[in-house]
C-alpha cells in the first residue's frame, strides 16, 4: 500500500519518496533555507576551511578547478552567464548627455585608447579609424608620421600661421606628456627603491 503523497512544507511541491530524506523541504526549498540560516553557513564555512588547509585536498580541488575552467562547455557557460551579469542596460538607467560622469567616463575612455595623440591629431586618428578602415595600430603609425612630417615642415618655415600654431601646440603637448611621464616614472621607481618598515 502507498503511503500518503508528500509535498514540500515551503512550495508544495510533490516528493518523490527517499530514504535519505531528514527534513520536509524539496532540493530547492532546502538548499534556500540552509543558504539563509547563519548557523548552516558557518558550519559549511568551518567545514571548507579545515579541508582547504589540507594540502593534499587542496592540490586536487585547484587541479579539479583548473581543468573544468579549460573545458568549451565551462567557457561558453562563463561567457553566457558574464553577459547575463553584466547586462547593465537592465538595471540601471541610462544617464542623459552631458550629465558629469557620463562626460568624465567619456574623457577618461579617450584618454585609456588615444590618451598617445595630441589632440589637434585626434580628428585625423578618427578618420582614420572610423571613415578610412585603418586599425588602431596602422592609424597611430599614420598619425605619428604624419607629427614628424609637420614638425620638420615647421621647423623649415613651410607652415602658415594656423598651422604652425596647431603644430606648435601639439610639440609641446608631446613634451609635456613625455617630461610627465617621465617624473611620474621616477616617483615609482623612488617608491618602490624605498626600505619597507
Amino acid at each position: 500500500m502507498n503511503g500518503p503523497a508528500l509535498t514540500c512544507s515551503d512550495c508544495g511541491a510533490a516528493l518523490a519518496p527517499s530514504k535519505y530524506r531528514k527534513g520536509t523541504r524539496c532540493k530547492g526549498c532546502t538548499a534556500r533555507a540552509n543558504s539563509r540560516s547563519p548557523e548552516a553557513r558557518a558550519k559549511a564555512s568551518a567545514a571548507m576551511r579545515r579541508a582547504w588547509r589540507r594540502s593534499e585536498e587542496r592540490a586536487a580541488r585547484v587541479a579539479s578547478m583548473t581543468e573544468a575552467n579549460r573545458r568549451p562547455d565551462m567557457i561558453e557557460l562563463r561567457r553566457v552567464l558574464g553577459r547575463q551579469l553584466n547586462n547593465v542596460a537592465r538595471y540601471a538607467k541610462p544617464l542623459p548627455a552631458g550629465h558629469p560622469s557620463r562626460v568624465q567616463a567619456g574623457r577618461t575612455l579617450t584618454e585609456r585608447r588615444i590618451g598617445w595623440c595630441p589632440p589637434a591629431y585626434r580628428p585625423l586618428y578618427s578618420h582614420l579609424t572610423e571613415i578610412d578602415g585603418f586599425r588602431a595600430a596602422e592609424a597611430r603609425a599614420i598619425v605619428e608620421k604624419q607629427i614628424e612630417a609637420d614638425v620638420s615642415a615647421m621647423r623649415a618655415g613651410q607652415l602658415s600661421p594656423g598651422q604652425f600654431m596647431a603644430v606648435r601646440e601639439a610639440a609641446r603637448w608631446i613634451k609635456d606628456r613625455a617630461a610627465g611621464r617621465a617624473s611620474h616614472h621616477e616617483a615609482v621607481t623612488a617608491k618602490q627603491s624605498e626600505p619597507r618598515a
